[in-house]
């Protein structure tokens, strides 16, 4: 199958299926790439359906209306890898899931592409499995769907622009970035166009890719300190190769170990000797790319997750001269898992509550229902509040008549646990004694007194005033505080007149 010319517009057309009309399109080949651009109309809320391809399910129950708010967008695109092995047809089926769903498409494109370019060659052995002691590959009898195709530190590179297979490379990686103190590299105006860029096999990347960057700069000790990273949402319950991008440009870098650093992906270790002047056999400007497999389990029933890609410097001085840390580009592909690619939908959003008006037949007796329970609880806090407070004020005034306390403080400890009391004092001209009703009144002996101020001990005093000194006390056991004032010898204040 030839590939098929695509010029920079192209006018999207919907075409709905219904389960009446339901159909398949057959093409004749062999490594295919499939693309499909969805824009969601507005009445795209009943779209929901199911799209095959041969054996594997591309999706299920798929909800557009639902991915394109949860993505804040009209037009949803999707890209799969499907092998159909030589002289067998390549099937598409959208099926509608309900009765009253239907499914839609805007256009299908389908391009043949290299055997070796994403799934592994007879003749490898395979790549990191993180996490794992094994090593990975992606079998021919597994279809990929393309989760992220992201050019770092600059901008997006258009389907025209890549290497024949029409693949679009996202710019915007800092929409994926956690760490803000990064630096974008673009490749210095000096070398632009003499600074030769080989990619191997061509067709891998387009040469555009490895112009730009991003790295941690040139502070060593602010990046022993920190990481680079990014985080892109997942479905779980997959495997995920993430493919990534390398070129070394950088003049001053020219040998093995110049510079080293760290790779984790999901927060497990993937590359803990990162040496890209090693992996080009030091050849500058040579492009080379490392895959790497990490399983994402479905842990908590949790629907996604988000996938972390985290590069750090090498601490060791000795092995590496520049403590940074660069990339030029990332790939990450979903792996089908039992012949399915399907993901969930987003959790459809709370809508929220409205209030239902209420009959005016049924208003009388509803709002005499609500008074009634009103009062009910009003009454029944008014008498819990009674009970507690007449139990407290009984055992308070039994532990008073049962269980005089003394605190003996000892005046060397120089303080009190208790905190001082404010009181405003006025001078009183001599007055007769007023006396107030004797059930207001209470009594307290010499001895209560004493018991009460540690027999007037200095410690307790919070306030000095005409009439003598003001001391704080506690009676009751220690559950009532007291200021008792005691008159000092020569002093006329409060005195009986005689």
């Amino acid at each position: 199958m030839e590939h098929p010319t695509i010029g920079k517009e192209r006018r999207l057309t919907t075409v709905k299926v219904y389960p009446q009309l339901y159909s398949s399109w057959s093409v004749l080949h062999a490594w295919c790439f499939l693309h499909s651009p969805c824009f969601v109309p507005p009445q795209g809320v009943n779209a929901s359906f199911t799209v095959l391809s041969n054996q594997f399910t591309l999706l299920h129950a798929f909800n557009a209306s639902l991915n394109a708010d949860a993505e804040s967008t009209q037009t949803i695109f999707k890209e799969y890898v499907v092998n159909v092995d030589t002289g067998d047809r390549l099937n598409l089926s959208f099926i509608p899931s309900q009765p009253n769903s239907y499914a839609f498409i805007n256009g299908i494109e389908v391009l043949s592409m290299p055997t070796d370019l994403y799934y592994t060659s007879a003749d490898d052995v395979g790549f990191t499995f993180v996490g794992r002691t094994n090593l990975f590959s992606v079998e021919s009898s597994t279809a990929l769907e393309t989760e992220y195709r992201i050019k770092v530190g600059g901008q997006a590179i258009s389907p025209v622009n890549d290497t024949g297979l029409f693949r679009s490379w996202v710019g915007q990686d800092q929409d994926y970035l956690l760490t803000n103190y990064t630096q974008n590299n673009n490749l210095p105006a000096d070398l632009s166009g003499k600074m030769n860029i080989t990619v191997k096999p061509d067709y891998v990347a387009p040469k555009e890719l490895y112009r730009t960057a991003r790295n941690m700069g040139k502070n060593a000790t602010f990046n022993q300190m920190n990481n680079v990273t990014w985080e892109f949402p997942i479905d779980t319950g997959f495997t995920y190769m993430i493919r990534l991008h390398f070129c070394e440009l950088d003049p001053n870098i020219t040998n093995i170990g110049d510079r080293v650093f760290l790779i984790y992906i999901a927060s497990q270790v993937a590359e803990d000797h990162a040496d890209v002047m090693k992996w080009s056999q030091k050849q500058h400007g040579l492009a080379v790319q490392r895959n790497y497999a990490v399983l994402i389990p479905n842990n908590n029933n949790q629907k996604k997750v988000n996938l972390s890609l985290q590069m750090h410097s090498y601490n060791n001085s000795r092995d590496s001269i520049y403590n940074d840390a660069f990339l030029n580009g990332v790939e990450i592909f979903k792996i089908s898992s039992s012949n399915s690619l399907a993901g969930s939908n987003p959790v459809p959003p709370q809508t929220p509550q409205t209030n239902v008006p209420i009959q005016k037949g049924e208003s009388s007796s509803q709002t005499g229902t609500t008074i009634g329970i009103v009062v009910g609880v009003v009454f029944g806090v008014v008498l819990i509040s009674f009970v507690v407070f007449m139990v407290v004020f009984l055992r308070r005034k039994r532990a008073a008549a049962t269980k005089p306390t003394e605190y003996n403080k000892s005046k060397s400890s120089g303080t009190s646990k208790w905190g001082p009391l404010s009181f405003a004092t006025t001078k009183s001209a001599t007055t007769q004694n007023s006396s107030l009703p004797s059930d207001l009144c209470r009594h307290f002996s010499l001895a209560e007194i004493k018991s009460a101020t540690n027999n007037f001990d200095d410690v307790f005093i919070v306030g000095v005033g005409g009439f003598g000194h003001v001391y704080k006390g506690y009676v009751d056991g220690g559950a009532t505080p007291v200021a008792i004032k005691r008159l000092k010898p020569g002093s006329q204040q409060g005195r009986t007149s005689s």
